[in-house]
């Protein structure tokens, strides 16, 4: 079994910490404001609340168990304390040795601002 990521760890300039319900709003204003990207990527489309929701709520049940396929976590800004982003990953797929990082999302405000 791969090791789970932290559930928060820092930067020098984020925080990357475990999802929270009361996330779910900025979150999804995050991703929807990435629209432009579906110029170039025909699998983007903007999602509903629910999915959202959805991912966070599943990340949240497996984060108390021992096995935890999958994870969502946010970056915070440091300095003001602002949610700029997020991914959520997949352990052990598609084979047990594996940690598959199924999304990055960073808002519009922080892409080219210096955090990669």
């Amino acid at each position: 079994m791969l090791d789970r990521v932290p559930d928060e760890w820092d930067t020098k300039r984020l925080t990357v910490r475990a999802v929270r319900e009361a996330d779910i709003d900025t979150l999804l204003a995050l991703f929807n404001a990435n629209a432009a990207v579906a110029a170039w990527d025909p699998t983007f489309a903007p999602i509903e609340r629910d999915e959202l929701a959805r991912l966070v709520h599943k990340s949240l049940t497996w984060a108390d168990t021992e096995e935890r396929p999958f994870q969502l976590q946010c970056f915070v800004e440091r300095r003001t304390g602002a949610l700029l982003g997020y991914y959520h990953c997949t352990y052990g797929a598609p084979h047990a040795d594996t940690l598959w990082l199924s999304m990055f999302v960073m808002g519009p405000c922080a892409q080219r601002g210096g955090y990669g």
